[in-house]
C-alpha cells in the first residue's frame, strides 16, 4: 500500500514516463499530462488534478483506460 507522499510521488511520475513513451506526442503530452498529479488514492481510484477542465475530460474519456 502506498502511503507517504514520496512514494506517491514516484508512482506518478513512473506512469507520466509510461503514458508519454505511449503517446509519442510531446506536445499533447505537455498540454495535458505534465503538471498533473495525484491528489489522493480513495480504495483503488486514483484523483488525479489536471491544469483545465478539457485535460480532465480527456483523461476521462479518452485516456481513462491507460491510467
Amino acid at each position: 500500500m502506498l502511503g507517504s507522499i514520496s512514494e506517491i510521488t514516484q508512482l506518478w511520475g513512473r506512469v507520466l514516463k509510461k503514458i508519454e513513451n505511449k503517446l509519442n506526442e510531446k506536445q499533447l503530452y505537455d498540454s495535458f499530462f505534465s503538471n498533473s498529479y495525484i491528489y489522493e488514492i480513495r480504495d483503488s481510484t486514483l484523483v488525479i488534478v489536471v491544469n483545465s477542465k478539457v485535460a480532465a475530460t480527456l483523461l476521462e474519456t479518452r485516456y481513462n483506460s491507460m491510467l
